[in-house]
C-alpha cells in the first residue's frame, strides 16, 4: 500500500495556541471509522492496491 509505515500526531501545539480541542474521543472515532467501512467494504475493496503519490 503507502510508503508511510506510521505517523505520530501530536495535538499539543494547537491545543495550546488556539485553544482546540476535540469533538469526539479517539474509541468514537474509531468506531465511526468501522462502521463506515463496513458500509461501504463493497466500493472500498474495488480500489486499486497500488500506491500514487500525487503532487
Amino acid at each position: 500500500l503507502g510508503q508511510d509505515k506510521a505517523y505520530v500526531i501530536d495535538s499539543t501545539k494547537v491545543r495550546k495556541t488556539l485553544g482546540w480541542s476535540s469533538r469526539i474521543s479517539l474509541e468514537e472515532g474509531l468506531k465511526g471509522v468501522v462502521n463506515w467501512i463496513d458500509q461501504f467494504w463493497d466500493q472500498v475493496t474495488k480500489e486499486p492496491l497500488d500506491y500514487v503519490h500525487k503532487p
